[in-house]
């Protein structure tokens, strides 16, 4: 929920924001490397900046499952 609402506050401002929990995966690399003491654990960062609409990069898109394959929502016509 706080990643949630600073990636909104974010948009408010004008910047881009992009979560990556994917840091959880080598937790003792990434606090090797940026020194952070043994107590404490990296699970997740984010990226944040302006966005370059004019990049390849970023029209690049993946494809996705469909909702109803994964989640179905009961009492809402």
């Amino acid at each position: 929920m706080y990643m949630q609402t600073f990636m909104l506050l974010a948009v408010e401002q004008g910047l881009a924001t992009c979560p990556q929990e994917i840091w959880s995966v080598w937790p003792r690399t990434v606090a090797r490397f940026i020194g952070m003491p043994d107590e404490l654990m990296l699970f997740a960062g984010m990226s944040l900046g302006y966005e370059d609409t004019q990049s390849p990069l970023n029209s690049f898109r993946t494809t996705r499952a469909p909702l109803d394959s994964f989640a179905s929502f009961l009492g809402f016509n």
